[in-house]
């Protein structure tokens, strides 16, 4: 795997008039926050509020032990919209075996509606030895391919050959199918695909 780099963005020491010290934040109502980064995409999923100066940018940056910049992304659906995950913007956050295992960094900072900056902050354990558990998103449909294969069966009594095949589908058991997704309330239930 190619490893990408983080840009650093000095977000720790950069000036601002607020700190913003609640664990969730009231100003970027944090929804989706691992104590730890494990190896892989790991993620992390703030709302914004009416604190927040519409349209201005919010700035994320993810140090390691070193306080050395991780790699992170917004995914997108398009050219100009960032990928949602209900209400929630979803930067995913990139863990290789060579980050250093220790205590990290994750600081977020953007405007309020005066112009001023705030800045929420927040320690979370880093360990690539650790097996990835977070939550898979496909920010497109997902496709599947399968070919049969021919193969010999064995028994006690002969060999013979025959070949299988058949398909698969997909529905969402939760939220079922046909319901707005704009109200599903991703912060309170579990997205549940089945095969």
């Amino acid at each position: 795997m190619i490893e990408k780099t983080g840009k650093k963005l000095n977000l720790k020491n950069a000036s601002v008039a607020v700190q913003d010290t609640n664990p969730n934040s009231k100003f970027f109502v944090i929804s989706e926050f691992s104590d730890i980064l494990t190896s892989g995409k790991n993620t992390i999923g703030f709302n914004g509020s009416d604190y927040l100066k519409p349209n201005s940018p919010i700035l994320v940056e993810v140090l390691d032990v070193n306080g050395n910049p991780l790699y992170t992304e917004i995914a997108r659906t398009s050219d100009a919209i960032k990928y949602r995950d209900g209400v929630s913007i979803i930067v995913s956050i990139y863990v290789y075996n060579s980050t250093p295992i220790g205590t990290g960094e994750i600081i977020i900072v953007g405007y309020l509606k005066s112009g001023k900056k705030v800045r929420w902050q927040r320690n979370v354990s880093i360990n690539s030895r650790v097996a990835n558990t977070s939550k898979v998103r496909f920010y497109d449909t997902p496709e599947i391919e399968a070919k049969s294969i021919l193969s010999d069966i064995f028994n006690y009594t002969s060999v013979s050959e025959q070949t299988s095949s058949g398909s698969a589908s997909s529905l969402a058991v939760d939220p079922v199918v046909n319901s707005n997704f704009i109200l599903f309330d991703v912060n309170r239930k579990q997205l549940d695909y089945r095969i």
